[in-house]
């Protein structure tokens, strides 16, 4: 869930730090989110995230869906957020798996539902994402228009694209608009994203994060779902 790697002079290296040190400062507690169905409100399932700096001066972010200890996904993240190495397992279908960028080239080894899975995907220089609700956050505080990064598919896409096929994204900051979530209301920034291209046009989902600190409050992914921060379970 990368699209360049900025060039900051000095002073945007000391901005930088800082925008990183407020995330990890949000970074080390846990978050939860809900997914609910857009007409009825029905809550689908609760989330969490987890975020644990490392001392190799990666962030781990652990996704976990609460009440199933046998579905998560961990993500390891660089001083960009760029995803470097990623974990992702499901003991209900067999998954088991872990993956690596190297380069340009992302290393995919272990189970995937019961199959063994070894498999080398050619990207280019921009960043690889696993999971763009973690990775973005800090885009939305960095006041950058647009950012390119690269996905794999999580299944197939007949007859465009296949499982782990790379497919390059764009996402576009649409500003900043107050975004209410209960009964507390937040200055959220809002980022489209959508595939970079011509089909850009008639596919895209919106997030939204808080402009204070980078935290995901909400996310359109599919027209009758939505999913929002939740502060308290």
């Amino acid at each position: 869930m990368r699209l360049f790697r900025p060039v900051f002079q000095f002073f945007g290296h000391l901005f930088l730090l800082a925008l990183l040190t407020s995330s990890i400062a949000f970074a080390q507690m846990k978050q939860y989110y809900q997914t609910h169905r857009l007409e009825s409100g029905q809550v689908l399932y609760t989330a969490s995230l987890t975020y644990e700096p490392l001392a190799d001066d990666t962030l781990k972010v652990t996704w976990r869906s609460e009440g199933n200890n046998n579905h998560y996904e961990e993500y390891y993240l660089d001083d960009r957020y760029d995803t470097v190495r990623w974990h992702i397992f499901d003991e209900n279908n067999g998954t088991d798996y872990w993956g690596q960028r190297e380069g340009n080239r992302l290393h995919l080894r272990g189970t995937l539902e019961d199959e063994p899975l070894e498999k080398t995907v050619k990207i280019d220089g921009d960043p690889y994402y696993y999971n763009p609700t973690v990775n973005l956050a800090l885009f939305a505080q960095t006041g950058e228009k647009r950012q390119k990064y690269w996905v794999l598919m999580r299944e197939d896409y007949k007859p465009f694209k296949k499982r782990f096929d790379p497919v390059k994204l764009k996402a576009t900051n649409r500003g900043t608009t107050p975004l209410t979530l209960g009964d507390e209301t937040f200055d959220a920034v809002e980022l489209r994203w959508q595939p970079n291209g011509i089909f850009g046009f008639s596919y895209y989902r919106t997030y939204w994060f808080r402009a204070s600190d980078g935290r995901f409050l909400r996310s359109h992914e599919d027209e009758d779902q939505y999913t929002d921060w939740v502060e308290r379970l």
